[in-house]
């Protein structure tokens, strides 16, 4: 993207995603030694601009991201599923699928950070967090079950 574009990835992602998103706080990237942002991971932002993001994903994309993409990150071909954690689930599109009849997404970090988007029950969840280990599946199972309490204490 930054060689055909000529822009950073940072430059790229606050005018394409960011700003259009109506977010409150500038984000960041983690850097390498060379001062290039990390594409696969270390994305930084608060608690309210990710639940902003997952809100635009659960609105279809709301003419920043097209429905299609969504959809087809929902329905499509998935991946193969390397989480212990997420048994029936998938990866696609930098997108986790809980599983496939809800066909929720999420975008899970390193030390249990998440953002859950629910179309079933129109929720999205925000989960900033510190797990004492770099992944914990027994802690990722245990916020899944409050993520669905929630979800059906507000049904």
């Amino acid at each position: 993207m930054e060689r055909v574009s000529g822009k950073r990835l940072a430059q790229l992602v606050s005018e394409e995603l960011w700003q259009k998103l109506g977010a409150d706080e500038s984000a960041c990237f983690t850097v390498d030694s060379a001062g290039y942002a990390l594409a696969e991971g270390g994305f930084n932002a608060t608690l309210r601009d990710y639940g902003r993001f997952g809100q635009l994903i659960l609105d279809n994309g709301g003419g920043v991201i097209p429905a299609e993409w969504i959809e087809a990150t929902r329905t499509g071909k998935h991946g193969s599923n390397f989480s212990p954690s997420l048994p029936d689930g998938s990866y696609r599109n930098q997108f986790w699928i809980e599983d496939s009849r809800s066909r929720s997404l999420m975008c899970k970090g390193v030390f249990g950070q998440m953002i859950h988007i629910n179309w079933e029950h129109r929720m999205v969840v925000v989960k900033l967090s510190t797990y004492p280990d770099f992944l914990n599946s027994a802690y990722s199972v245990a916020t899944l079950r409050a993520v669905h309490a929630i979800a059906a204490a507000l049904a």
